[in-house]
C-alpha cells in the first residue's frame, strides 16, 4: 500500500511537471509569434522606405498604365457635333436595348487623358418620346453611358435640336448626363449659374449659346416664347456679353461653345467672324464653334497681350453625314482640339499649345446576308441630305445595317498604331481627311495651329 502511494505521488509530480513544461512551450510559441510579427511590419517598413528613395527605374516618374506623368499643366479637348441619325441608333440595337461604346472605342484614349474634355450633344434623350433620329432626335439612355464611358465631363446642349422633344425632352436630356456624372451647359438651371470646373487648381469658365431652335420640332410641341427665355442660351449679343463678362470675374480662364454658322459651309461668315471676335473683346479665352457639321479655320488672337485661340467649327465628331449620303466626305471628317495651359511665373493662366486631331467617321456595313430582314430601318433624308440623293441616285443605305465610329486618323496612318486594322482603299481615305482638316485649320507638320502663328 505504502509503496502504491509513492507511485501515485510520483505520478502526479510528473503530471504537474508535464502541465507546466507544456505551459511554458505555449508562453514560448507565443512569444516568438509576437516576435515574428513585429519583425515582420518592422522590415516591411524599412523596405517602403527604401523603394520610396530607390524606386525602380522601369517605373519611376511614371504614373498608372495609359496615363501620362502629371507635369502640372492642364489638357483640354473639345469636339465637334455628336448626332445620333437612324443609321446608328439601329445599328446600336442589341438583344437587351443598345450598345454604343464602339462609336468611341478608337478616341477613348485621347478624351479619357484630358484634364477636361467638352462635347456637342445634339438632340434629346428623354423616355417621354420614341427613340428616333431625323428630324426630331430623341436617344436612348445608353447613348449617356457610352459617352460616359468614353470620358467626356461636360457635354454641351446649346444646340438646335435640344427642343426636338419639348421643354421637358430638354430638361431630361440635361437630367440624364448631369446623373451620369457629366456637367452640362447651354440649359440654364434655376438661378441661370456659370459652370465652373476646378482643374489642377485652375479655375474654367464654360459657356454654350445657340442661334435658335428648330420651329418644326420644339416650338410646335409646345414651346412657349417664355420657356425659350427661361430654360435656352440664346446667342443674343446682349446676354452673351453680360455671360462672359461674368464669368472673366469669376474664373482664370473662359471657354465659349457657340452653336451658330452656315451648315456645310468651310468657309466662315463675316457676321461670325466680328461676334466670336467680339467673343474674345468681352473675355473669353478659348472659342470653339459648332453647327456648321464641316471644319472651318482657326485664329490666333491677341487681346491685352494675351493669345486667345477661335475655331469656327470642329466639324462632326458622330454622325450618319457621310459620303454615301452626302455626296462628299466634309461632313464624314472632324476635329477633336487639344488645348494645352500652364501657368507662368506671375500665376497667370497661358496657351501654351493647341493641336488639332483629325477625326474621321468610318462606316460599314454590318452582317449584309440581314438586308431583308432591316428593310424597317429608317434612311437618313435631312434636307441637304435630300439634295445629295438627286444627284447620286436612290439611297443605297436603306435597308442596311452599318457599324459607325469615330476613328481618330493618326493612328490608322502608315506607321499608325491601328494601321493593320484598315485595308489601303480605307487608309487612303482616311490620309485624304486628315489633309484636308490640317489644311483648313492652319496647322504644322506637328498637328499644332498654335505654334509659329
Amino acid at each position: 500500500m505504502r509503496e502504491y502511494q509513492e507511485s501515485e505521488e510520483r505520478s502526479g509530480r510528473g503530471f504537474g511537471r508535464g502541465l507546466r513544461m507544456g505551459k511554458n512551450l505555449i508562453l514560448l510559441l507565443l512569444t516568438l509569434a509576437v516576435i515574428l510579427l513585429f519583425m515582420f511590419f518592422y522590415v516591411r517598413s524599412i523596405l517602403g522606405q527604401f523603394l520610396v528613395t530607390h524606386p525602380d527605374p522601369g517605373i519611376s516618374g511614371r504614373e498608372a498604365p495609359g496615363q501620362p506623368a502629371d507635369d502640372g499643366k492642364i489638357r483640354i479637348t473639345a469636339s465637334g457635333d455628336i448626332i445620333y441619325h437612324d443609321a446608328l441608333l439601329q445599328g446600336a440595337k442589341t438583344k437587351d436595348g443598345y450598345d454604343f461604346r464602339s462609336n468611341y472605342e478608337s478616341v477613348k484614349p485621347l478624351i479619357s487623358s484630358a484634364d477636361l474634355a467638352i462635347g456637342d450633344f445634339e438632340g434629346a434623350v428623354t423616355e417621354q418620346a420614341k427613340v428616333k433620329g431625323y428630324s426630331s432626335f430623341n436617344a436612348p439612355g445608353q447613348v449617356v453611358s457610352a459617352i460616359r464611358d468614353a470620358g467626356f465631363d461636360v457635354m454641351d446642349l446649346a444646340n438646335n435640336h435640344i427642343l426636338d422633344q419639348g421643354i421637358h425632352g430638354a430638361l431630361d436630356t440635361k437630367q440624364a448626363f448631369e446623373d451620369a456624372g457629366i456637367s452640362t451647359i447651354g440649359i440654364r438651371d434655376d438661378k441661370d449659374s456659370i459652370l465652373i470646373k476646378e482643374v489642377k487648381g485652375v479655375r474654367i469658365a464654360i459657356l454654350g449659346f445657340s442661334y435658335g431652335y428648330d420651329n418644326n420640332n420644339g416650338a410646335g410641341k409646345g414651346v412657349t416664347s417664355a420657356q425659350r427665355k427661361q430654360y435656352m442660351q440664346m446667342l443674343d449679343e446682349d446676354y452673351v456679353r453680360e455671360k462672359i463678362q461674368t464669368a472673366r470675374q469669376q474664373a482664370d480662364l473662359v471657354i465659349v461653345m457657340p452653336h451658330d454658322g452656315r451648315e456645310f459651309s468651310e468657309k466662315v461668315s463675316k457676321a461670325d467672324q466680328n461676334l466670336y471676335h467680339k467673343m474674345i473683346d468681352w473675355g473669353a479665352d478659348l472659342v470653339f464653334g459648332g453647327h456648321p457639321h464641316v471644319v472651318q479655320p482657326t485664329e490666333k488672337v491677341t487681346k491685352d497681350g494675351k493669345d486667345k485661340f477661335i475655331i469656327y467649327s470642329m466639324g462632326n465628331l458622330l454622325s450618319n453625314q457621310v459620303k454615301e449620303i452626302m455626296g462628299n466626305d466634309k461632313s464624314q471628317r472632324g476635329t477633336i482640339i487639344e488645348t494645352v495651359l500652364e501657368r507662368d511665373a506671375s500665376g497667370q493662366v497661358l496657351i501654351e499649345d493647341v493641336v488639332s486631331h483629325p477625326v474621321w467617321v468610318q462606316r460599314t456595313e454590318k452582317n449584309p446576308a440581314a438586308d431583308e430582314k432591316a428593310s424597317a430601318v429608317t434612311s437618313e433624308k435631312s434636307g441637304p441630305e435630300k439634295s445629295a440623293q438627286k444627284t447620286t441616285g436612290k439611297n443605297k443605305s436603306a435597308g442596311k445595317l452599318y457599324d459607325v465610329r469615330t476613328l481618330l486618323c493618326k493612328d490608322y496612318l502608315e506607321g499608325g498604331s491601328r494601321q493593320d486594322q484598315v485595308d489601303d482603299a480605307t487608309r487612303e481615305k482616311i490620309k485624304a481627311a486628315y489633309e484636308a482638316v490640317q489644311k483648313t485649320v492652319s496647322a504644322n507638320e506637328e498637328g499644332s495651329v498654335w505654334r509659329g502663328r
